[in-house]
C-alpha cells in the first residue's frame, strides 16, 4: 500500500488532460445531471392525480396536465396520451381543448409519431372554424414545431415558418402580449435549433427580454440567447456568462432544479472555452 501524504491537486490534473477529453466533459455531466434533476421541478404524482380528479374543475385539471407534461422526458409519454384522451372526453372550453391536444401531439412526437401528431393537429385546425383564436394559435405553434419531424413534408422550412407566423398573426391581432411572447419563444427555437439561423433566433428571444414581466420567462430567454452566442469571442462569452448566472439565480429561487443544472453546465462550458479552467471545474 502506498501512503498518500496529501490530496491530489485536481486543477493540475485537469490542466494536464488531453484537450479533446475536456471537450467531452459537458456531455458526461449533462447526461448525469439531467437524470438526477428531472423529477425535482414538478410534483409528478400530485399533478397526475389532479389531472384525473373528476372533483377538480376543468381549469384545474388542464393546468395540472400541463404541469405534468412540462418535461416529457420525466414521464411515460403513453400515459400522457391516455390522460389526454380522458380529458378530451370531457366538456372543455375551446382553449382548454387546444392545450390538451397540443400536449398530446407533443407526446406523440416524442414517441416518434410525428406524422400522426401532425395529422391530429391538422384535423383540429381544419375543422375548428369557430375555435377561439387563442386555441387556434396554440395549435399552429405545435404543428409548426411538429413539421420539422415529419419526413414526408417536402418543404420543412416553409411548413415550420408558415404555421409559426400564422400563430404570431393571431397573437398580434388579439393584442395578447403573453401569447406573443410564447410565439416568439417558439420562433426563437425554430430559427436557432431547427433552421440554424442564430441571429434571427436571438432577435426573437430579445423580444421576450424587452417585453416579458415574468422572471422565469426572462431567465429562460437569457439562457436561450446565451446558448446562441459565440464562446470564442470574448465579449459574447462574457455576455453569455452574465445571462447564465442571472438565470441560474432565478431558477434556484423558484426550485427549477433541472434548469439550474443546465445553466450551471453551460457556465462551465463558457468558462472552459475562455480558458478559465479553475472556474469551469468549480461549475462542473
Amino acid at each position: 500500500m502506498t501512503l498518500v501524504s496529501g490530496a491530489p491537486n485536481v486543477a493540475d490534473y485537469f490542466r494536464d488532460m488531453d484537450a479533446r477529453f475536456l471537450l467531452r466533459i459537458p456531455l458526461l455531466f449533462l447526461l448525469t445531471a439531467w437524470g438526477l434533476a428531472l423529477h425535482a421541478q414538478v410534483n409528478l404524482p400530485q399533478a397526475r392525480k389532479d389531472a384525473l380528479d373528476e372533483l377538480k374543475t376543468m381549469p384545474e385539471r388542464v393546468a395540472a396536465f400541463e404541469s405534468l407534461t412540462e418535461e416529457l422526458q420525466a414521464i411515460n409519454t403513453e400515459e400522457v396520451i391516455h390522460i389526454a384522451d380522458q380529458l378530451l372526453q370531457e366538456f372543455l372550453h375551446p382553449d382548454q381543448e387546444a392545450r390538451v391536444l397540443a400536449r398530446k401531439a407533443r407526446a406523440m412526437r416524442t414517441m416518434g409519431q410525428a406524422q400522426e401528431a401532425y395529422d391530429l393537429l391538422s384535423d383540429a385546425i381544419d375543422s375548428w372554424e369557430n375555435l377561439e383564436e387563442e386555441g387556434l394559435c396554440r395549435l399552429y405553434m405545435e404543428r409548426g414545431l411538429t413539421a420539422a419531424k415529419v419526413s414526408s413534408l417536402g418543404q420543412k422550412v416553409e411548413g415550420i415558418l408558415n404555421d409559426l407566423y400564422a400563430a404570431l398573426d393571431i397573437a398580434e391581432v388579439r393584442d395578447n402580449m403573453a401569447l406573443r411572447i410564447e410565439v416568439h419563444d417558439k420562433l426563437g427555437y425554430a430559427y436557432g435549433r431547427l433552421l440554424k439561423d442564430d441571429q434571427t433566433a436571438i432577435e426573437y428571444y430579445r423580444f421576450i427580454l424587452l417585453n416579458s414581466t415574468s422572471e422565469l420567462e426572462l431567465a429562460q430567454a437569457r439562457v436561450n440567447v446565451a446558448l446562441l452566442l459565440d464562446a470564442d469571442r470574448s465579449a459574447q462569452n462574457d455576455t453569455a456568462l452574465y445571462y447564465l448566472q442571472e438565470a441560474r439565480k432565478v431558477f434556484e429561487a423558484n426550485n427549477r432544479q433541472s434548469k439550474v443544472g443546465i445553466a450551471t453546465l453551460n457556465i462551465g462550458r463558457f468558462y472552459r472555452e475562455a480558458g478559465k479552467f479553475d472556474e469551469a471545474i468549480e461549475a462542473y
